[in-house]
């Protein structure tokens, strides 16, 4: 069978599963990815975060800034370095090898199998963005809607307020962990952005076409 002929201006696109290395993501291999991004950015965010506190607070106390400032900046800190270092580690991630597979990008076009390439910035962005959006809203939504089994649970087996209130806390980041984890699966790996792919190889063999390519695209 053809495949549809395109119209002028409009790019090609063959299905990344027609690529030799093309590994179909699993759960298991979003869980991987998934894991490998979360540590990093949260180890460089706080890394970052308890450098920069006490020199805010320094400035703070030689009037280099002022009080209110320093405290404001030092509340932001945690979501600035946060956020500003995902994109970079989604940089990381876009091309990060595991054991057997590794994550790729590679441009949508004509050729069925397109060297996969290092991500750019502009591409990471543009990946972190429709991740993050995602998870922050599916996130809220199933907080919000989980929040009073949530709170009965944690008030079920908590012996004090405080310790239910780290209970909801550690219940919550489970919630969200779950949530950002099934984005990634679902609306990340293997999926089409803009003009590129993002999907999973297999680390033992080198982009080539696959055997039918020719037949399936002969008229």
């Amino acid at each position: 069978m053809s495949l549809p002929a395109s119209t002028p201006g409009q790019v090609d696109q063959i299905h990344a599963s027609l690529r030799s290395d093309y590994v179909q993501p699993t759960v298991g291999h979003a869980l991987r990815v998934w894991w490998a991004f979360y540590w990093t950015t949260l180890v460089a965010s706080f890394v970052l975060t308890a450098i920069a506190s006490p020199l805010l607070q320094l400035m703070s106390q030689t009037d280099l800034i002022s009080g209110s400032s320093a405290v404001w900046a030092i509340k932001i800190a945690p979501y600035f370095f946060f956020y500003s270092m995902a994109i970079l580690v989604m940089r990381f991630v876009l091309h990060k090898g595991f054991r057997r597979f590794r994550v790729a990008v590679w441009p949508l076009g004509g050729q069925p199998a397109s060297d996969v390439q290092k991500p750019t910035y502009s591409q990471a962005i543009r990946v972190w963005w429709s991740f993050t959006w995602r998870a922050t809203i599916y996130g809220a939504l199933a907080t919000t809607m989980a929040g009073f089994p949530l709170r009965f649970v944690a008030g079920l087996f908590a012996p004090s307020p405080q310790v239910s209130a780290l209970l909801e806390m550690w219940i919550a980041l489970i919630v969200q962990a779950a949530v950002a984890l099934f984005v990634l699966y679902s609306n990340v790996l293997d999926e089409d952005m803009s003009d590129f792919h993002v999907g999973l190889v297999a680390n033992d063999q080198e982009p080539r076409l696959a055997g039918n390519i020719a037949a399936s695209t002969v008229s």
